[in-house]
């Protein structure tokens, strides 16, 4: 079990190094276009499309590190009155009944919308018209490892052995 936890980690962060290369591209892409626009007078077609999509993508494949890290946004007023090892059992129920399903939907959809657009080759509605699938396919990827990264936390609070700050311990 601990080598797939291992491997969902490995995934994690696999996407997030990706998403520090597709960062630098955004910079690089933005760039570009302030300096075509305000220097050459030549704004570019494809600058917006790809910005949107690198904006998309990152928020995306970035999110099932987030969760590794425990790094998402959360409310905890009442945890501190639980005892840590029923609010994880509580926590990981709760990520199993709701989390899980609710995600899987939305990856399931995705992929489904990422496979028609690849099928039916139809373009971004722009003035650059790019194929649509490469724009969905990151969220696709980024939700279905989101997936994994709160299936194996949900399985690593059951263990009790997370969240990793502490934040279900203190």
């Amino acid at each position: 079990m601990q080598a797939i936890l291992t491997l969902i980690d490995r995934i994690s962060s696999v996407l997030v190094f990706i998403c520090s290369l597709m960062l630098v591209a955004l910079i690089g892409v933005a760039l570009w276009e302030v300096f075509s626009r305000y220097v050459l007078n030549a704004p570019t077609l494809w600058a917006f499309d790809m910005v949107n999509f690198f904006n998309g993508a990152l928020l995306a494949l970035a999110a099932a590190y987030a969760q590794k890290n425990d790094a998402h946004v959360s409310i905890d007023v009442f945890s501190r009155y639980f005892p840590p090892r029923f609010l994880a059992l509580l926590l990981a129920s709760l990520m199993v009944l709701l989390v899980l399903p609710t995600l899987g939907l939305l990856a399931y959809e995705a992929s489904m919308q990422t496979w028609k657009f690849y099928v039916t080759n139809r373009v971004v509605e722009s003035a650059w018209k790019p194929l649509r699938w490469p724009f969905y396919l990151p969220v696709a990827l980024g939700l279905w490892a989101l997936w994994l990264q709160c299936a194996a936390t949900a399985i690593r609070m059951y263990c009790g052995r997370w969240p990793a700050s502490g934040a279900a311990h203190s």
